[in-house]
């Protein structure tokens, strides 16, 4: 898993998909559930449920020198990664997630949620 440019960013991705989700509380995974994921409900592939190929997860978290304030990084997952899959991995993206924007933020907090982001969109 590696960060990548993206074609959106965090915030662009949130406002084109705001309203079109739903939470789920990652029940396929093998590590237990540590986060609120967010998977959009719309778009081409949405009759494949589970199956719905996510190529990256956009992970937020708190800043604990800012109070309110947050930030974001995507991870790349490899092509054509199913929902259920990214679903089952979601703590270990989450974890790589936060310790790559430690490299460059020394303020990072808990992660809040995360957001599966599907191919259509990224």
């Amino acid at each position: 898993m590696e960060p990548k440019t993206t074609k959106l960013t965090g915030e662009e991705y949130l406002k084109k998909v705001d309203g079109k989700k739903h939470y789920v509380w990652d029940p396929n995974s093998l590590y237990g559930n540590k986060i609120l994921v967010r998977v959009p409900t719309i778009g081409e592939f949405n009759s494949l449920g589970m199956e719905r190929p996510i190529s990256a997860v956009l992970v937020v978290f708190k800043l604990t020198n800012k109070p309110g304030e947050v930030i974001h990084n995507m991870v790349e997952l490899p092509s054509e990664t199913p929902a259920r899959l990214a679903l089952n991995e979601i703590n270990k993206i989450t974890e790589f997630a936060k310790n790559d924007s430690k490299r460059y933020h020394n303020n990072i907090g808990d992660v809040i949620e995360a957001h599966l982001v599907p191919k259509e969109l990224y």
